[in-house]
């Protein structure tokens, strides 16, 4: 009976472990979109999209992976045919703003209204 109870235990602090690695994980997720987001609108004052985030390209695509594990929607390779770099500024903002206070159902919810709006949109 001891060890029923001990293997109970066990497995119920290992899940409580995985639940914080995971709200860890995706608020740390989140504070990387806020990361980029600054990045991005820093320097949307010069032109050249979207040459001129061709350095945080893998940053973002290392983010993209990211969302994408925790079953996050994220843009495809169309968000760069966009006439400039609002659209993936204001998706890192406002998704991880939602990631990084907690509210991981919300951030879902509000990654997928973007979809709409890319898969609509005019390519340039």
């Amino acid at each position: 009976m001891t060890g029923i109870v001990i293997g109970v235990s066990l497995e119920s602090f290992k899940a409580a472990v995985g639940r914080k690695k995971k709200a860890f994980e995706l608020r740390s997720l989140g504070s990387k979109f806020r990361s980029l987001s600054d990045n991005i609108k820093a320097r949307t004052t010069s032109s050249g999209w979207p040459a001129n985030v061709r350095d945080l390209k893998s940053a973002i695509l290392s983010a993209f992976i990211s969302a994408n594990k925790f079953g996050l929607w994220v843009p495809n390779e169309h968000v760069y045919q966009l006439p400039d770099a609002s659209f993936l500024c204001e998706y890192f903002k406002c998704v991880g703003k939602l990631l990084e206070d907690g509210y991981f159902d919300e951030a879902n919810r509000e990654a997928l209204s973007w979809k709409p709006f890319l898969d609509n949109v005019k390519l340039s």
